[in-house]
This record gives structure tokens, sequence and C-alpha cells, in this order.
């Protein structure tokens, strides 16, 4: 769904502003901790730290498109994790810890055990399961602090004028988090 849609539609924006309240008030990211990015980097510099950066964007699209009666538009905050910096502006470098093929076999001989005659199986998904991982640490992974930009629309309004880039700690874990 285009910006500009959201921004005409009703639906659209109560459901986009559902999403970043929600995040908000979970605490995933912590306003208190606002910082310059260039003084954040510096001082992890100077003190010999790693920091990775990213950046925390929306995405809104509307399910069942093609069903009038059964409409409904979803929102979703993401970490953009494939455009991670470290203190140096240098791609950040993570722990390999994706799915292996091995696991995701282990799913699929789990899921044709549960159709066997005599068994049963159930999948469930726990609501907002990503962002309830917290980071390492009090907001850090591998030792690492993970900071990031807010888009310009979500600054709150002291912000503006104050700061040229800002960012924030992330304490919770959101889906493009490595």
């Amino acid at each position: 769904v285009s910006k500009k849609e959201i921004s005409e539609n009703v639906k659209a924006r109560e459901a986009m502003e559902s999403e970043w309240s929600r995040l908000s008030k979970k605490g995933v990211w912590d306003l208190l901790t606002v910082a310059e990015w260039s003084d954040v980097a510096r001082k992890a510099r100077n003190e010999n730290e790693t920091i990775h950066m990213g950046r925390v964007f929306g995405i809104m699209v509307e399910k069942n498109s093609e069903c009038p009666e059964l409409r409904k538009y979803k929102y979703r905050v993401v970490f953009q994790g494939n455009n991670v910096k470290d203190e140096t502006g240098l791609a950040a470098l993570f722990a390999e810890a994706a799915s292996s093929a091995s696991h995701i076999e282990c799913g699929k001989i789990i899921d044709a055990v549960a159709c066997s005659p005599g068994c049963h199986g159930q999948q469930s998904d726990a609501v907002s399961a990503y962002t309830q991982a917290l980071l390492y640490g009090d907001g850090r992974i591998d030792n690492v602090d993970t900071w990031v930009e807010l888009p310009r629309e979500r600054w709150p309004k002291d912000w503006n004028g104050k700061f040229r880039r800002p960012v924030v700690q992330l304490r919770l874990a959101l889906y493009g988090h490595p």
C-alpha cells in the first residue's frame, strides 16, 4: 500500500498508528537514549567498542484485497537488516543465527508424522512473537549495542531542529533484525 493511500484511507492510517503505538508502549526502542548518530559512533570508536546502527521503517499490506468484506490493512514496523553499519560506517557482521536446512527438514518430518494414521499435530503462532525477544544484555546482541534511526515522521516534535540524524537504542528484536 502506498504512502499516499495510507494518508487518504482512515482504516490504513489507524492500522499504522496502532502498530507504532503498540511497539512504542512495549519499549521496543528507548527514546530516552536519543543521541546524534555521529556522537554515538565517535564515542564507540574512542572506547574501542563495536556498535550497530540500522533503520526502522513501516510496511503496509492489504490482506484479502480480492474480497471486499474481508479486506483488512496490516502494518508492520521492521528493522532494515540488509543495511546495518558499524561504528566506522562499514557493513555490520552478525553471527549466523538463521534456520539451517536441517532445521527446515526436521519441521517437514514432524509435519509428515502428524499427518500419519493415529497421529495428530498442531501449529500456532504467538502474537507479536518476534518483538517478545529482548536483545541480550539490556539491548545488546553478541555484546553489541544496536541503535536505530526512526523515520522522520515518527520523531517526537522536540527532535526537530535539535537533531540532524538522531538514533535510539533498540531494546527488543524487530522483524528483519538478524
